[in-house]
């Protein structure tokens, strides 16, 4: 009866001991990333990182977002429609006259959004990248460090452009510096979360919430002539190829049924112009 009675404590105890630590969780969010474009998902492109935590994770078939960036932010960072978050279309200075609240380019304030519920929880939490979803900015919805843009949106101009980047709180000195001509927002964003993992991990008795936010593919177009030189010779190759060995490639990932076939390429019409300039048009 006293082993049967130990026995019966001790499920007590475990059940109503607290929960484990609660999980880290890092979102890291690209801007107009085709689905195909990542290495896991059949792409040319050489995403070798990814690639390796795509292999021991999932790889989702169906995918839904915004058609836009900012609405589908919004989502992301609120669990809810656009329209209700506030951002029904595009992050506006000031809100559409007669629009209603589904379309004020802001995110609502009655709206909880993931890191203030995290935060509630006794996570730290963390930013990097581009906001793009109005004000107040991520400081003020439950973001305790942020680095990114100045305005909360984005420049292509200042890709290169220390100047239009921001550490907050502003009582906190960056703590990256770098010199004339190395700055490269995506690098440097990339080189700040991984900062920000290191001061999150030294408080252990913290779980911490990051969010990586890129504003690349969309925004920047610019890349530095490294990273044009490595993979000039592949799009060389053309469209045509690339897109019909893609597609073969995602076939053999199972992402696609072995039966898809591409659609036919869009006829793109062309002036004299163009076709002086060899430009074929379609």
């Amino acid at each position: 009866m006293r082993s049967l009675l130990v026995l019966y404590l001790s499920f007590v105890t475990a059940w109503a001991a607290p929960a484990s630590r609660p999980p880290n969780v890092l979102v890291i969010l690209v801007d107009d990333l085709g689905y195909s474009d990542l290495g896991c998902y059949g792409g040319e492109i050489a995403t070798p990182n990814i690639d390796r935590l795509a292999a021991g994770g999932v790889r989702f078939e169906k995918s839904y977002n915004s058609a836009r960036c900012c609405p589908t932010r919004a989502s992301l960072l609120t669990g809810l429609h656009p329209h209700e978050a506030g951002i029904g279309d595009f992050v506006r200075s000031k809100p559409t006259p007669n629009a209603g609240e589904a379309y004020t380019g802001h995110l609502l304030a009655s709206n909880q959004t993931l890191p203030e519920l995290l935060a509630a929880r006794g996570y730290s939490t963390w930013m990097v990248g581009k906001w793009h979803m109005g004000v107040p900015g991520p400081m003020d919805r439950g973001f305790q460090h942020y680095f990114g843009y100045k305005d909360f949106g984005a420049h292509s101009e200042g890709q290169w452009n220390a100047a239009k980047y921001v550490r907050l709180p502003a009582t906190v000195k960056p703590e990256l510096n770098y010199e004339t001509g190395r700055f490269y927002a995506t690098d440097v964003f990339n080189d700040y979360a991984c900062e920000f993992l290191r001061q999150a991990r030294t408080d252990k008795a913290k779980p911490w919430f990051l969010y990586l936010a890129h504003s690349s593919p969309h925004f920047p177009l610019q890349a530095p002539q490294a990273s044009i030189d490595r993979n000039m010779a592949t799009y060389r190759r053309g469209w045509d190829v690339l897109r019909t060995e893609r597609l073969e490639r995602m076939k053999k990932l199972g992402l696609v049924p072995a039966t898809a076939t591409l659609p036919p390429r869009a006829r793109v019409p062309v002036d004299r112009e163009d076709i002086a300039n060899g430009y074929p048009g379609n």
